[in-house]
């Protein structure tokens, strides 16, 4: 037993840095989710995954594989398409999520042309994909340094983040600067993202940030037990999928991510049954 769950973690350093890296994202990623699926945003994470391509593109172009310059890249990129999508939808009749599906589309694409005229093809697969067993101590360091900012910062504007949750109408109300407040939240969103691409890539970080999120809405009612039981999923997830990538030599990210994709077929099980 020990052997088969335990040993590969203490034997391989690779294999553990992989582990810690997807257990920090854990801990940004289910609340900022939660949220998302709470304000009906889910599909709006999967958008802002591929729009921050172009700017960890540009990043590549200038520096080369450095993670702090493909970070700040990203983020602009990923806080550009925000402020384009929400400003074109004032402007016009057209709602946030479909200004957002165009201006993601074109980035996809302008990210993908520049990482195929500078790079090779297995830069462009670890963009989209990540490079989950590449990750190291230093880039531990900075997704911790990273997590702990995205916490404080969604710890500050929570109140006002949960009232626009529950009651946009009484948000205003109550004064509260409903844009400015979608705007940061969203910005955490972008930033976590940017931070999942080394270890996921662009196509898949937003499993990470949705999937946990909603499977723990299916087991728990409360708000702060769904942020427990979202990380515990998450957390467990992580640890098998890596499991199985290592002992079946299966690819590290899709493996991870189909795992919490069990857990969230056993939930829509249990809550059949349980309704039925």
């Amino acid at each position: 037993m020990k052997q088969i769950f335990f040993d590969p973690f203490f034997e391989f350093d690779f294999l553990r840095h992989a582990l810690l890296a997807c257990w920090l994202l854990s801990f940004s990623s289910v609340p900022l989710g939660l949220f998302m699926s709470y304000r009906r945003l889910s599909l709006t994470g999967d958008s802002l995954s591929h729009a921050i391509l172009p700017g960890i593109a540009l990043g590549f172009w200038f520096y080369g594989l450095s993670i702090p310059a493909m970070t700040i890249g990203g983020l602009i990129a990923g806080f550009i398409i925000v402020l384009i999508s929400n400003w074109s939808s004032k402007i016009s009749l057209l709602k946030e999520d479909s200004t957002l599906a165009v201006t993601y589309l074109l980035a996809l694409a302008l990210g993908v042309f520049l990482v195929s005229i500078k790079g090779s093809p297995l830069d462009l697969f670890h963009f989209l994909f990540g490079n989950i067993l590449s990750i190291d101590s230093e880039s531990i360091l900075y997704l911790g340094l990273a997590t702990l900012l995205i916490l404080t910062l969604l710890f500050i504007i929570y109140e006002p983040l949960k009232i626009l949750t529950v009651d946009f109408e009484f948000a205003q109300f109550l004064k509260i600067k409903t844009n400015l407040i979608h705007i940061l939240f969203m910005t955490l969103v972008v930033l976590n993202l940017v931070i999942s691409f080394r270890v996921l890539g662009t196509l898949l970080s937003v499993g990470e940030l949705i999937i946990p999120a909603i499977t723990a809405r299916l087991f728990f009612q409360r708000f702060s037990s769904q942020v427990i039981g979202g990380i515990l999923i998450s957390l467990a997830s992580c640890f098998v999928g890596l499991l199985l990538s290592f002992h079946y030599n299966y690819p590290s990210g899709p493996t991870l991510i189909l795992s919490m994709g069990v857990f969230f077929v056993f939930g829509l099980f249990r809550r059949w049954i349980h309704e039925g």
